[in-house]
């Protein structure tokens, strides 16, 4: 059975500022119906606190900084912050940056996995763990009678210990999970457009440049394509009690866009 709780609380003792601070716990039992995974029970306790800008303090800022600090019975501990920012020069016009640290705990299957003759978690496995930057440009033009909203934004990534399969054991005939010891470096950019055609109808497209290499490699990441688009519609009309949507997604794993795939 999973569980968890959180608390939250919020305070503004001086003019220009709030703080927020919390605590997070979450149990997970590991259970799978086809997957064998051994019984076993985690759960993750988590201190977090942020303080934040109004704008009495600078007009059309807006301004963040936080942390948490995520403590897990099994695996080590991880500690994250991040900060923010967004200045609008106009109703249709902002600016926007971030930079921190992030991770991800392993899941069940990957610490307590044992299934015979296929895989086996490691329950020392380490938290991935990244350090990103993100900067982008964005607003609202008029294009006809629509209202386009577009954001282009620049990003980069460095993330270490990746949970994977890292070795074979004969004796059981099991891959086993660990850590890479090798680092990923992803930077590249992306666009993001969306318009309301009708009060009913709404359109929405995406595009992504990344260059992600790991270390002692000058070939594509395989987890991460070169370039991706993706284009959808979104038909919600106001008045009946149905609506439908449709998504389209292009990605190529070269730069040349040699092979790719398609999902609808």
């Amino acid at each position: 059975m999973d569980y968890g709780v959180n608390l939250l609380t919020q305070v503004a003792v001086n003019r220009g500022f709030e703080y927020l601070a919390g605590y997070d716990f979450q149990n997970y039992t590991g259970r799978d119906a086809v997957l064998v995974i051994e019984q076993e029970t985690e759960h993750v306790n988590a201190f977090f606190g942020q303080v934040r800008t109004t704008p009495d303090l600078i007009p059309d800022a807006h301004l963040a900084a936080g942390l948490r600090y995520n403590v897990p019975s099994v695996g080590q501990s991880a500690l994250v912050w991040n900060g923010s920012g967004k200045y609008d020069f106009s109703q249709s016009l902002f600016l926007k940056a971030s930079v921190g640290t992030a991770f991800r705990l392993p899941t069940d299957e990957e610490l307590f996995a044992n299934d015979p003759e296929d895989e086996r978690g490691d329950p020392s496995l380490k938290p991935e763990t990244s350090q990103f930057a993100n900067v982008s440009v964005g607003g609202v033009a008029p294009v006809a009678a629509a209202q386009l909203k577009w954001e282009l934004i620049g990003f980069y990534r460095s993330i270490k210990n990746l949970i994977d399969f890292q070795s074979f054991d004969t004796a059981t005939n099991q891959d086993v999970f660990g850590n890479d010891p090798a680092k990923v470096t992803v930077h590249g950019v992306e666009l993001t457009l969306g318009a309301a055609m009708t009060a009913a109808l709404s359109a929405t497209f995406n595009a992504t440049y990344s260059h992600a290499r790991q270390s002692g490699s000058d070939l594509q990441f395989d987890q991460v394509p070169v370039t991706q688009m993706k284009g959808g519609l979104d038909y919600h009309p106001i008045d009946n009690p149905f609506g439908a949507t449709v998504t389209v997604v292009r990605s190529f794993w070269t730069p040349l866009g040699i092979s790719g795939s398609t999902c609808i």
